[in-house]
């Protein structure tokens, strides 16, 4: 969301726009999120999950705590958000030795100093404004964002466009299809970049 803002307002600064897994409209994402998050509660029979579900967030999600309820129980759906990740070889490759104290209470604070901007933002209508060409990425296992409404907007933008879906992917496909990750960011920056 943070880089899609950031293309809306700098556009001209901007020759390709790599979107991944993109939430463009933060009602609808809540929605189709917690809609794909409780068909995989049901179908595992999570009863805590289908019970916090139900029970904890009323839609469309207007608090924090209903946001980090989403997306505690969406993190762990049809796999999980972290599977396949291993926090020591993304480490090794950045050349760090690992994570400070604290880094998890550092990132809630950060997400609850940007929880109210965000929250209910809609930038559909800006990327329609947009002639960047941009590259469109979704996760079929992403209930965090799910890939039904990132295909809706790539389906309305009207410039130069790439979509890809990765099959087998949770929310981080970077980590899980890596190689057809960057193969796909680099044909679509080659492809472009040739015009």
């Amino acid at each position: 969301m943070l880089g899609t803002l950031y293309l809306i307002l700098g556009r001209e600064k901007i020759d390709r726009f790599v979107a991944v897994a993109p939430p463009f409209d933060s009602n609808k994402n809540a929605r189709e999120s917690y809609d794909m998050t409780l068909a995989w509660a049901k179908r595992d029979n999570n009863a805590d999950a289908i019970r916090e579900l139900r029970t904890q967030i009323v839609l469309p999600i207007d608090s924090f705590g209903e946001q980090m309820l989403l997306s505690k129980w969406a993190s762990q759906a049809f796999g999980g958000i972290s599977k396949g990740l291993f926090m020591s070889h993304v480490l090794d490759g950045m050349g760090i030795e690992g994570l400070g104290e604290g880094w998890q209470t550092n990132a809630l604070a950060i997400a609850r100093a940007m929880d109210e901007e965000l929250q209910g933002i809609k930038v559909t209508d800006s990327i329609g404004d947009l002639a960047n060409p941009i590259l469109f990425m979704a996760a079929a296992h992403d209930a965090n964002v799910p890939p039904g409404p990132v295909k809706e907007v790539f389906g309305d933008y009207k410039r130069p466009k790439d979509f890809v879906l990765f099959e087998n992917s949770y929310h981080l496909s970077f980590v899980t299809e890596s190689d057809r990750f960057v193969a796909s960011v680099q044909d679509f920056l080659m492809k472009e970049s040739s015009k």
